[in-house]
């Protein structure tokens, strides 16, 4: 599964930056700065529903704000913290998106994109936990491919924008890390955002290619050793008695 993100100023301005766009650039820089002011996330769990920039079929050129898990245009909650109470829209199963109720619709009219630097996984090894973040090996950004929504909040009558990451099997790689769940997002070439956005989903669910990410150990990213939102969080942090993390280097 995907549930911690490394996201910062450099992915979520590539496409205005690929554009040429000074005043694009800018004004993205002054919303992030005002919806998140943790921002630049060197490490966000998708459990605290943070909001992010996506790029979606209906506005495929200008970012739109929107938060962390899936809350379905039907749901009949008071408020998105009580469904996510009940719950966990953060990652959405690819082999199934047509046929669960919380994402069917989605995936059929709302699909979108987020752009990352890294995203952070799991492995298990004598009952402990260690986390390894992945990314590219040239370090370009990565184009996850997700599904959103909007959700009438009626107290308000404003539209809340959510979104969820689209899940596959694993890759070779993230096979040996993501060894209890054996999942990966979506992950989309840039030829092939455009399909995903309009056209047909289920040739792009498949494993990105392995040869082409790596991977390293780092530092606990929850409990009382976790280093928080500090550049520092990406850096490699060496568990003596974990063999894969020297595998993979």
């Amino acid at each position: 599964m995907c549930y911690d993100l490394e996201s910062t100023y450099r992915t979520h301005l590539k496409k205005a930056r690929l554009k040429g766009d000074v005043e694009k650039v800018e004004e993205i820089i002054r919303k992030l700065r005002i919806l998140n002011p943790d921002f630049p996330y060197h490490h966000v769990s998708g459990f605290a529903h943070p909001k992010l920039m996506i790029y979606t079929n209906h506005a495929p050129d200008e970012p739109t704000p929107s938060t962390w898990g899936l809350v379905p245009h039907w749901v009949k909650a008071e408020s998105p913290r009580e469904f996510w109470k009940k719950a966990n829209t953060l990652n959405a199963v690819g082999e199934t998106l047509f046929e669960k109720a919380s994402y069917r619709d989605s995936a059929k009219s709302k699909r979108c994109i987020l752009c990352i630097d890294a995203f952070y996984e799991p492995h298990q090894y004598n009952n402990k936990s260690y986390p390894f973040i992945i990314y590219k090996k040239d370090q370009t950004p990565i184009n996850l491919g997700c599904l959103w929504s909007e959700w009438l909040d009626k107290s308000t009558g404003e539209l809340f924008s959510s979104f969820t990451i689209v899940t596959t099997q694993a890759n070779g790689l993230l096979s040996k890390i993501h060894n209890d769940k054996k999942r990966m997002p979506v992950i989309l070439d840039d030829s092939q955002v455009d399909q995903w956005l309009h056209g047909d989903l289920k040739d792009l669910i498949k494993p990105w290619e392995e040869n082409d990410l790596t991977a390293h150990t780092v530092a606990p990213l929850r409990g009382k050793n976790a280093l928080g939102n500090v550049p520092e969080v990406v850096e490699h942090f060496h568990y003596p008695e974990l063999a894969l993390d020297k595998e993979i280097d």
